[in-house]
């Protein structure tokens, strides 16, 4: 029973963690709304700094700071519950969702704020996180995809995983062909990546008896 109630506890973090992140941000992003457009940051149209990332560096940057940890546990948490609910074990699949989480945590780096090439320590680790971030949830939609697709309980996930993977590989084309788009587009990109790890919570949430 306590492993039960372990594993809907790890699967409910996991499920909101997303659903937090994007909640922080969008205050954050409100509290510092001058601080970003003074840094040449916009929504819509083409955007000389990274966003959300940049957040950190503003006057409540310790928010976004911790929002990166919480997002990255989460993430992980996920890969917990899918270790403990699914069988067989998708050893593969749940190892690409622990990378990302330690992506998550290592984003809690400050960027440098600009798309060009880091120029602190922080920076770097922080754009190679994003770059771990992207691989290890786009090649890891697909594998979870093969991995489960004779579950009858997964199919659903299954079917919506290589849709995730599109979206991503899509959008971030888009950012950079699109420049009049791009901060817009960029969005897309995090929150099809948001929208997949919540969803595998969610699921396993779903799944575990209570």
């Amino acid at each position: 029973m306590n492993e039960v109630l372990t594993t809907r506890r790890l699967a409910l973090f996991g499920a909101i963690g997303p659903v937090v992140f994007v909640g922080v941000v969008i205050v954050v992003t409100f509290l510092e709304w001058d601080f970003l457009h003074a840094r040449g940051w916009h929504l819509v149209q083409d955007s000389r700094v990274v966003y959300p990332s940049t957040t950190a560096m503003g006057p409540y940057g310790l928010l976004q700071t911790l929002n990166f940890l919480q997002i990255g546990v989460a993430v992980i948490a996920v890969a917990l519950g899918l270790w403990r609910t699914v069988t067989p074990r998708p050893r593969v699949g749940t190892a690409f969702v622990v990378l990302a989480g330690v992506a998550f945590l290592l984003s809690s780096f400050t960027t440098d704020g600009t798309n060009g090439t880091p120029t602190t320590w922080h920076g770097t680790i922080h754009a190679l996180a994003f770059l771990l971030l992207v691989f290890a949830t786009l090649i890891g939609a697909l594998v979870i995809a093969v991995q489960l697709r004779k579950d009858p309980a997964w199919r659903l996930v299954a079917y919506v995983a290589p849709v995730v993977s599109i979206v991503l590989v899509v959008s971030l084309f888009l950012t950079g062909a699109v420049r009049q788009a791009g901060g817009l587009l960029s969005v897309f990109s995090i929150l099809a990546m948001l929208g997949w790890y919540a969803l595998l919570g969610w699921r396993v949430l779903i799944l575990t008896p209570k």
